[in-house]
């Protein structure tokens, strides 16, 4: 059986008058709960990128993917476990190091725009994802 727990979180800015802390306003608060959102991502084992995982030894000239993460730009664009990148921004992947590869791919924060050229199985493909945030997948036991 599982428990459905419903979780709400409400900022509100309280002040007195003539108090140290009038001088904060709605904004100011805002600001500091959204950095504390972004500490409790980090927290919770989260993370910023496109989610994919990358076999460092390339096949055919090219880097396989070895996991897509859950929830990820890249699983929303249907890639897979086995895909090979032959380009990374019209960059050919046999020209490049992994290292001078995973550079480029972890480049960037959120919002960034990247573009791979794509084999798979079935077609060959252009897809451009963005770097975003991917939430924690969590691994559990039997639910009865």
């Amino acid at each position: 059986m599982r428990n459905n727990v419903k979780v709400s979180l409400e900022a509100k800015a309280v002040t007195n008058p003539g108090s140290a802390y009038e001088k904060y306003n709605s904004l100011t608060y805002f600001q500091d709960f959204q950095t504390y959102l972004d500490n409790l991502k980090k927290y919770f084992n989260s993370f910023i990128g496109y989610g994919i995982g990358i076999n460092p030894q390339k096949k055919e000239k090219c880097f396989e993917i070895a996991q897509i993460y859950a929830n990820s730009p890249a699983e929303a664009e249907g890639l897979a476990v086995g895909d090979l990148i032959f380009e990374i921004d019209r960059q050919k992947t046999s020209l490049l190091s992994f290292n001078k590869f995973m550079e480029m791919l972890q480049s960037g924060g959120e919002g960034t725009y990247m573009e791979l050229g794509i084999k798979s199985a079935a077609d060959e493909r252009r897809v451009s994802l963005v770097k975003s945030f991917i939430p924690p997948t969590y691994q559990r036991g039997n639910q009865e």
